[in-house]
């Protein structure tokens, strides 16, 4: 069974896209030459899920930024469901482009003139030299993305997980690419304080 789906939508006046499928895998090496083993894939994905039925609104970028954020302005879409299938070791999921943002309207415009998009996991976690996801990944959100590193997510459709060697580690480094984002405009006590928001509400999932 093919679980991509593209659907054309109007809201507003605006046309949008929902897009539907495999959102991640567990147990295979992916592009990136990850393995996100099934035990800890499930418990990270089950998080995501509960913070979406607590009625968090979570948004995805248009490719990974260099940083763990995840704000409105600065996305194309909205993360509408996520589901775990325990016999494959997969995550499905849709996502509705937003025609009011920046990068919203230019995928829809890409997608409008034939181009393809695949979707990738953003998360904080650590890998062992075998690039072996371990325990405690915290899944901050899934990017639309060209190329992205698990082989089935590919939502027209393509994973490339954002592993971090340390959890602690939420500070900018001065040396990152600059986005353009709202987030990278802000001062940097700005940005701490946002941090410090996003840190305390994925945390409480974790508890």
């Amino acid at each position: 069974m093919n679980p991509i789906k593209i659907e054309l939508l109007t809201e507003n006046n605006q046309k949008t896209y929902r897009l539907s499928g495999i959102f991640t895998e567990a147990d295979v090496r992916n592009r990136n030459g990850r393995i996100y083993p099934k035990d800890i894939l499930r418990e990270s994905v089950n998080d995501f899920i509960q913070r979406i039925n607590n009625g968090e609104k979570i948004y995805a970028y248009l490719e990974h930024p260099p940083h763990d954020q995840i704000i409105k302005e600065d996305s194309c879409a909205i993360i509408e469901s996520v589901t775990w299938e325990e016999s494959t070791g997969r995550a499905f999921g849709s996502v509705k482009l937003l025609p009011e943002t920046r990068d919203g309207k230019k995928l829809i415009n890409d997608l409008d003139n034939g181009s393809s998009v695949g979707i990738s996991s953003r998360a904080l976690g650590s890998l062992n030299e075998d690039k072996v996801v371990q325990p405690g990944l915290k899944l901050v959100t899934w990017d639309l993305v060209d190329m992205p590193s698990c082989q089935v997510c590919d939502l027209s459709l393509n994973e490339s997980v954002v592993a971090q060697e340390t959890l602690g580690d939420y500070l900018i480094n001065e040396d990152d690419k600059d986005c353009g984002c709202t987030f990278n405009k802000l001062t940097i006590n700005e940005q701490i304080k946002v941090r410090k928001h996003f840190i305390d509400k994925v945390m409480k999932v974790f508890k």
